[in-house]
């Protein structure tokens, strides 16, 4: 439990999982007192159970009360996020920041209690984490939580995330708690692939280049193909065995013109297509 009373708060960089409660949340959080602002940043809350949601987040009588959720993983609770107690005055609302985070439309409940600001870079899709022996939910390499974050995020006059480049790896910061690769020695290397799939590509719509990442469970005949919208093939970019794993390819369209493609994948019996933009 987390009570503030007009006071700003920030939780970052935590890891907050597997824990539950029968009811009120497995993590509760009180907002007591005017101008009371929490900030979630960097974080990864997985794995937690309870009724309503999760999370539950109480506002008493607090009517200018924001809740900043950033850089940050909400998954595997079922309902993660719950707004408010049964009979709470309709006056009195949570403003609900949500930036550069893995967290769906569908995760918030009693979402009438507030106010919940879809601002640029969250994302719905599995975060592609797992949980290694340690108990710890890392992302896999195939993750497209990956430099996926925000270093600096400035919202109506109030920094939100103020990351140095020593602070994470690669080009941006990951979405989550731990950085991919980091030198808690946190990755993925024993982590086994148990199904085929197929991501979507990043960035997307792209120019000139993309990454495309999928996951094979045992060692397959794989072929990885562009077409255009007309059903031609435009390009090869894998036609071999490959072992068990994840696997990323780069594909350049510098050569083509503005428009839709797919890209398909084939390994064994399992085949995917999913479409991508090049905007020039």
């Amino acid at each position: 439990m987390l009570a503030k009373i007009g006071a700003t708060v920030e939780i970052s960089n935590s890891y907050i999982c597997d824990n539950s409660a029968k009811a009120y949340g497995a993590i509760s959080i009180d907002v007591k007192g005017d101008s009371s602002k929490t900030t979630i940043l960097n974080s990864t809350i997985a794995g937690n159970s309870s009724s309503p949601a999760a999370v539950n987040v109480f506002n008493r009588r607090s009517p200018s009360s924001e809740f900043n959720i950033v850089n940050s993983i909400f998954w595997n609770g079922g309902r993660e996020i719950s707004l408010g107690p049964t009979g709470w005055p309709p006056d009195v609302f949570t403003k609900f920041n949500l930036v550069y985070s893995r967290i769906r439309v569908s995760d918030f409940t009693n979402d009438q209690y507030g106010r919940v600001y879809w601002h640029e870079g969250n994302m719905e899709s599995d975060p592609m984490i797992f949980r290694q022996t340690s108990g710890i939910y890392a992302l896999q390499n195939i993750s497209p939580c990956i430099d996926k974050g925000v270093a600096y995020y400035e919202l109506d006059g109030n920094i939100l995330a103020n990351l140095s480049s020593d602070e994470y790896i690669g080009s941006a910061p990951d979405i989550g708690a731990y950085e991919y690769g980091s030198p808690t020695g946190i990755s993925d290397e024993n982590y086994t692939t148990h199904r085929f799939s197929l991501q979507q590509n990043y960035p997307n719509p792209f120019n000139p280049s993309t990454i495309i990442k999928y996951s094979i469970p045992k060692q397959s005949n794989v072929t990885l193909k562009i077409f255009d919208v007309l059903g031609s093939e435009v390009e090869t970019l894998v036609n071999t065995e490959q072992p068990q794993g994840n696997y990323e390819v780069d594909f350049d369209g510098n050569e083509l013109t503005s428009g839709i493609y797919f890209y398909k994948l084939q390994a064994g019996d399992f085949v995917e297509t999913k479409k991508m933009i090049l905007l020039k």
